[in-house]
């Protein structure tokens, strides 16, 4: 069965908290204190507006498949594994 964690539609503070505490159930997360709780929240809001933006274009038909959350949604970049993930190319700076 494939887990999903419902995203909030609005920017209610409470619900956004709630959100984040279903998805640290949903993959099992535990922190070592509050500081690295609030620098992976920090993370994980990052990730979440990056996937309702990119789920907002998908529904406007300016994209052609949408992102959810999942158990990478609290690292950075350079703690995700980097072998059997296709991630995207970064995009040349340089045109």
């Amino acid at each position: 069965m494939e887990k999903k964690t419902k995203m909030a539609s609005n920017n209610d503070d409470a619900a956004i908290d709630k959100e984040f505490q279903d998805w640290k159930v949903e993959y099992g997360r535990h922190y070592r204190d509050a500081e690295e709780e609030a620098m992976r929240k920090a993370i994980w809001l990052k990730t979440r507006d990056r996937v309702l933006a990119h789920n907002a274009r998908a529904e406007q038909g300016l994209e052609t498949w949408k992102m959810g959350l999942n158990n990478f949604s609290d690292m950075r970049p350079e703690e995700m594994p980097k072998k059997g993930l296709i991630l995207p190319d970064k995009p040349d700076n340089h045109s």
